[in-house]
């Protein structure tokens, strides 16, 4: 699945966030088949997989559920697009053409993580993205970047802390 069929996806389905802050809740009891099919299930568990992944980084990093999911539906909002990856998930938002604000968050290894942002990139140069900004990125972001052909620099926008020509 492609990042157009994902944004296609989130599109017409409204607010991501909205679908994702109940599914990080305890206790919370197992879903049915989705309506719709194996289409709407597929949606429904990538969904829950997008929750999990997002949880455990607010969990890691200190950061109230709450806190972190109400940012998470801000930036949705606001054009934030989650997309799915084995065991991580890449945000990103359009800054403008061929320019896009990315991070990834992710509850794999680091080895794990390094192949999924080169999945990650792949996915953002099919959609015309040629350069990535981020303010918190991690080493294994920079170093995975740099190994596959990026040019790392300061960023030139003062809310990022790096900008990578991909």
């Amino acid at each position: 699945m492609s990042l157009q069929d994902i944004n296609q996806m989130q599109q017409s389905t409204g607010s991501l966030a909205s679908a994702i802050a109940p599914a990080v809740q305890t206790n919370m009891a197992p879903q049915q088949f989705a309506e719709g099919g194996i289409a709407a299930a597929d949606k429904s568990i990538k969904t829950n997989k997008i929750a999990q992944i997002l949880g455990n980084y607010f969990s890691n990093r200190g950061i109230p559920m709450d806190v972190g999911m109400q940012s998470v539906k801000k930036e949705v909002s606001e054009g934030l697009k989650l997309v799915p990856f084995e065991d991580s998930v890449m945000g990103y938002k359009m800054l403008k053409p061929g320019v896009a604000q990315v991070h990834f968050f992710t509850i794999a290894s680091v080895q794990e993580l390094s192949n999924d942002i080169q999945h990650f990139i792949k996915e953002l140069k099919k959609v015309g993205v040629r350069t990535i900004y981020d303010s918190e990125p991690a080493p294994v972001t920079t170093t995975t970047l740099r190994e596959s052909g990026a040019r790392i620099e300061q960023s030139d926008i003062p809310k990022y802390k790096f900008k990578a020509t991909i």
